[in-house]
C-alpha cells in the first residue's frame, strides 16, 4: 500500500512535472512565397501556399502565420472556405482538413486517406447548411461539419458519365445545384437529391475540346467557369455561353468566389501571349483587361477584389497589394527562409541562424529578424557553418562561395584554388557536393568529377593554404558523393566505390606518411554508393547510403549495420551526433533517433510529430541550445528534446518525474543534460541501488534486476566536463 503522505508529495510533484514532461518541442520556419489560393472573409485577406496559412489584416496592417506547431495539420494547402460564425476550413495537398476556429485560434485537423491507404488531395470546397463540399482527387467528399464534430458523409466518386474517381478541381452552390470542375468537363446535381451516390442522379457537360476545368465563380447572378481552353458564363446550365469571343483562345488560371459587388475579377492568359492578365467579369461577359499593373504576369495565380483594392497571389513571389486608383503595388513579404527546399545551414557563435536555400538567396535570422542574403542564383547544393561565423556553400557548377557575417563573399574555383570542376578547359566551374570541417577548423571538400583527378580537396583557412588528394595519393575515382572529417582523417563517399578513408595523422600537408584505402561491399558496407557521412564524438565514422545505415570499427575495418526504426525509409540522406553522441539521421521519408550504445530508437514522420517535411537534406546539432536543426524539402524544422543549452543545476534534472513503474510494464527515467554522464541512483539512506549512464537511463530496477520499491530516491550524475549533479526521484510502484 501506498501511504498518505507518499501519495501527497506524488500529486504534488506531478502537478509541478507538465512542463518539463513535454520532450519534444518543435519550431518551424517555411517560406511562404508560392501562393496557392487567395480568399476574403472576416475582415482579412487569407493565402494559402506551400509553407503554411497567412493572414493579412489591411485595417491594422499586421500579418500572421499558422504552421503545424500552432495546431495546423498542414503546410502544403490549397484552399481556405469560411462558413460563418467565425470557423474556416483549409484544405491540403496532403489529405488533411484544417477547421479553424478565429476566436480562438484553435484548430481541429480530420486526415481523409483513399481505400488504398493513399492521402487524398483536397483542391477546393464550398459550403451547405452543415455540409462542406469538397472536391478532391477521388472526386467530391461530402463533409458533415456537426455529426460528431465533423466526419464525411458520403464521397461521390462517379459523377454521371464522366470516369470513376475523376479530379475535382473546383466545387460551388450556385442557386439550387453543385457544380464540379474536372478534367473531362462540367458536372452538376440538385445538392438536396438524398441520392448523389447513384451517378445517374448526376449530369454532365463538355465545354470546349480538351478542356480541363479548374475554377468556378459566382456573383449574384452568373456562374463562371474557367479552364485550360476557356471561359463560360451562365444564369442556367441550358443558356451556357462563351464569356469572351468563341475564337479567342484563353486559359483562365482564378476566378473571385461570390464577391459581393458587381465586379467580378478573373486571371486570363491568351494563348498568343504569356502573361496571366487581370479581367473584370460583370454581366457574364468580360467588361475590363486591367493588364498586370506590372506584377510578374508569368507567375500571378490568385486574386481577390475589395473595395478598392486587390490582393494578388503568385506561384514563387508571395503577394502583391494593388491600389486600384492609383494603378500601384506593394509586396507583401512574409518573414521566413528564401524558399522551402534547403539543402543545409546552421547556427554561427552570435547566434544567428542560417539557411541556404537551393536556388536564390541564403536567408538569416537573429532574434526572430530575418534577413535576406543574396546569392548567384546557382544550384546550391551543400552548405556548413565555419568556425569564423561564415558560411561555405557548394554549388553545381561555380565551385564553392563563402559568406562572411558583414554580408560580403567570396568564390573559390580552379581559377583561384584547388577547386577545380569537371571541365578542364574551363577553370571558373566546380561540383562540390560536400564540405565539412575537422576538428581543427580546417575544410574539406568533395569536388565531383574534378579535372585533373583531385575530388578530394582542404583549405586550412588560418593560413589560407590549399591542398588534395589525387592519383599520386591513390586515388581511383572522381565520381563523389559526400565528405567526412575526424581527427587525423577524412573519408569520401563516392557513387560506386563505397568509402574512401585517408589517414593523414597530424599533418594533412604532409602526405608522405598518409595511408588511403577504399572500402565497400566486401567488408559489410550496406551499398557502394554513400549519400551522407559524419563522425561522431568518438571519432567513429557512420556512413548513409541507399540501402542502410552502418558505422565503421577503423581497428579491424569492417562495417557493422546499425537498423532504424519503423517507420522511416533505409534511404540515409545526413547524419549528425549532439553532445550526448546519439545520433540522428535523416532519410528520404522521416527523421530517426538512435541513442549511443542503441539502447532506443524513436522515428519522427509528418504523421507522428511536427516535422515540416519527410524529406531531410541536411542536419546541424546546435551546441550553444542543444537544438537539432532539420533542414528537408518543405522547410526548416528545429528539434528541442532532451539536452538543453550547456549544464546548470536548473537545467539538468530527470523524467518523467514522478516515475511510475510496475511488473510487466516497460518504463524509462532519462535524464535532461546536454552532455554524457555516469549516473548513480541512491536510497535516501546513501545505499546504491543502481549504476548506469544518461544514455541508457534508469528502468526502475537495482543492480539485480529487481524492480524498487516506492518512495524518494536520489540520483547522481557525473558528467564527462567532471561536472556532478544531484537530485530526487520520486518513484511510484503500482
Amino acid at each position: 500500500m501506498i501511504s498518505r503522505t507518499l501519495l501527497i508529495i506524488f500529486l504534488i510533484l506531478l502537478l509541478c512535472s507538465d512542463l518539463r514532461g513535454q520532450l519534444y518541442q518543435w519550431q518551424t520556419y517555411t517560406n511562404k512565397d508560392e501562393i496557392t489560393s487567395l480568399n476574403y472573409f472576416a475582415g482579412n485577406v487569407w493565402a494559402t501556399t506551400t509553407g503554411g496559412l497567412v493572414r493579412f489584416t489591411p485595417a491594422l496592417d499586421t500579418i500572421n502565420s499558422y504552421i503545424k506547431s500552432d495546431g495546423l495539420g498542414s503546410v502544403l494547402l490549397n484552399f481556405t472556405t469560411y462558413v460563418g460564425d467565425s470557423i474556416a476550413y483549409i484544405g491540403s495537398r496532403d489529405g488533411v482538413l484544417s477547421k479553424f476556429d478565429l476566436k480562438n485560434g484553435s484548430f481541429t485537423n480530420y486526415m481523409f486517406q483513399g481505400r488504398d491507404g493513399a492521402n487524398i488531395e483536397l483542391y477546393n470546397a464550398d459550403t451547405t447548411a452543415g455540409y462542406l463540399w469538397i472536391g478532391s482527387s477521388i472526386g467530391i467528399i461530402k463533409f458533415d461539419r456537426v455529426r460528431n464534430g465533423g466526419e464525411v458523409k458520403e464521397i461521390y466518386r462517379t459523377l454521371g458519365s464522366f470516369s470513376t474517381e475523376l479530379p475535382v478541381y473546383d466545387v460551388a452552390i450556385f442557386k439550387d445545384k453543385i457544380y464540379a470542375a474536372t478534367p473531362e468537363g462540367l458536372a452538376y446535381a440538385d445538392y438536396t437529391n438524398p441520392y448523389l451516390l447513384d451517378p445517374n442522379e448526376w449530369q454532365t457537360k463538355v465545354l470546349g475540346v480538351n478542356d480541363t476545368l479548374t475554377c468556378l465563380g459566382f456573383d449574384g447572378t452568373y456562374l463562371y467557369v474557367g479552364g485550360t481552353a476557356g471561359l463560360f458564363s451562365f444564369t442556367d446550365i441550358d443558356s451556357i455561353a462563351p464569356a469572351l469571343s468563341p475564337t479567342t483562345a484563353i486559359r483562365v488560371y482564378d476566378i473571385e468566389r461570390n464577391n459581393p459587388t458587381a465586379r467580378m475579377i478573373a486571371l486570363i492568359r491568351l494563348f498568343s501571349g504569356s502573361s496571366r492578365e487581370i479581367h473584370m467579369l460583370a454581366q457574364g461577359k468580360v467588361w475590363a483587361d486591367f493588364g498586370t499593373y506590372g506584377l510578374p504576369g508569368d507567375q500571378i495565380n490568385s486574386i481577390v477584389h475589395r473595395g478598392l483594392d486587390d490582393w494578388v497571389g503568385t506561384s514563387g513571389k508571395g503577394v502583391y497589394h494593388v491600389i486600384d486608383t492609383l494603378a500601384t503595388f506593394t509586396r507583401v513579404p512574409v518573414p521566413g527562409p528564401a524558399s522551402n527546399d534547403l539543402v543545409g545551414g546552421g547556427v554561427t557563435g552570435d547566434g544567428s541562424l542560417y539557411a541556404v536555400s537551393r536556388r536564390g538567396n541564403l536567408a538569416s535570422v537573429k532574434n526572430n529578424v530575418w534577413t535576406t542574403i543574396t546569392a548567384p542564383d546557382v544550384e546550391k547544393i551543400s552548405a556548413m557553418i565555419g568556425d569564423d561565423g561564415s558560411v561555405w556553400v557548394g554549388t553545381w557548377g561555380q565551385g564553392a562561395l563563402q559568406f562572411f557575417p558583414d554580408g560580403t563573399r567570396r568564390a573559390f574555383n580552379g581559377a583561384n584554388s584547388e577547386l577545380h570542376g569537371p571541365n578542364l578547359y574551363s577553370a571558373e566551374v566546380g561540383v562540390i557536393n560536400g564540405i565539412c570541417t575537422d576538428p581543427s577548423g580546417r575544410v574539406w571538400f568533395s569536388s565531383y568529377q574534378a579535372s585533373p583527378m583531385r575530388p578530394l580537396v582542404m583549405f586550412d583557412p588560418h593560413d589560407s593554404l590549399w591542398t588534395y588528394f589525387d592519383h599520386a595519393d591513390g586515388v581511383t575515382d572522381s565520381n563523389v558523393t559526400c565528405v567526412a572529417a575526424g581527427l587525423g582523417m577524412v573519408a569520401l563517399g563516392t557513387q560506386n566505390l563505397g568509402v574512401m578513408v585517408v589517414r593523414y595523422g597530424t599533418d594533412p600537408f604532409n602526405h608522405n606518411d598518409d595511408t588511403l584505402k577504399y572500402y565497400s561491399r566486401s567488408v559489410r558496407l550496406p551499398s557502394a554508393t554513400v549519400n551522407t557521412m559524419a563522425y561522431d564524438r568518438d571519432n567513429r565514422l557512420w556512413v548513409g547510403t541507399p540501402l542502410g545505415l552502418a558505422y565503421f570499427d577503423a581497428e579491424i575495418e569492417f562495417f557493422y549495420i546499425v537498423s532504424l526504426p519503423e517507420g522511416v525509409s533505409s534511404d540515409v540522406r545526413a547524419l549528425a551526433s549532439d553532445s550526448r553522441n546519439n545520433l540522428w539521421v535523416g532519410t528520404t521519408d522521416g527523421l530517426a533517433f538512435i541513442s549511443a550504445g542503441q539502447s532506443q530508437k524513436i522515428a519522427f514522420t509528418t504523421d507522428n510529430s511536427e516535422l515540416v517535411s519527410n524529406g531531410i537534406q541536411s542536419l546541424f546539432f546546435d551546441n550553444s541550445t542543444g537544438k537539432l536543426l532539420v533542414f528537408t524539402t518543405g522547410g526548416l524544422s528545429i528539434l528541442d528534446y532532451t539536452l538543453g543549452p550547456p549544464d546548470s543545476t536548473a537545467t539538468v534534472y530527470p523524467y518523467p518525474n514522478p516515475f511510475v513503474v510496475q511488473t510487466g510494464v516497460a518504463a524509462l527515467l532519462q535524464f535532461k543534460i546536454s552532455q554524457r554522464a555516469d549516473v548513480r541512483i541512491y536510497t535516501v539512506a546513501g545505499e546504491l541501488v543502481r549504476t548506469t549512464d544518461v544514455n541508457k537511463g534508469w528502468d526502475g530496477r537495482n543492480d539485480a534486476g529487481e524492480l524498487v520499491a516506492s518512495g524518494i530516491y536520489i540520483y547522481y550524475l557525473l558528467g564527462e566536463d567532471r561536472s556532478q549533479h544531484t537530485g530526487k526521484i520520486f518513484v511510484l510502484r503500482k
